[in-house]
């Protein structure tokens, strides 16, 4: 939590702060969507979270999809051209 503060204080934080609570929870909002939908992160491969999430699910279904086939004890040949 501390490092999302850190990156609000010094990414998006308007200088002088806020006139209304209104205009802070906008923008605190706008943030929020930008960090999680758009900004680009170092420890997710430069993916933003919402992406590796989705990324990592559909990997998870793609393993799961061919153990079945793994386990069932049918044989297929793959061929590479």
């Amino acid at each position: 939590m501390e490092r999302w503060f850190r990156s609000f204080k010094y990414e998006w934080l308007q200088e002088g702060g806020y006139l209304t609570l209104g205009q802070a929870m906008d923008d605190v909002r706008d943030y929020v969507m930008c960090y999680n939908f758009v900004r680009p992160h170092r420890y997710n491969q430069g993916l933003p979270p919402v992406l590796t999430k989705t990324t990592y699910r559909e990997l998870l279904n793609l393993v799961d999809h061919y153990k079945k086939y793994l386990t069932s004890g049918i044989h297929f040949n793959v061929f590479v051209r």
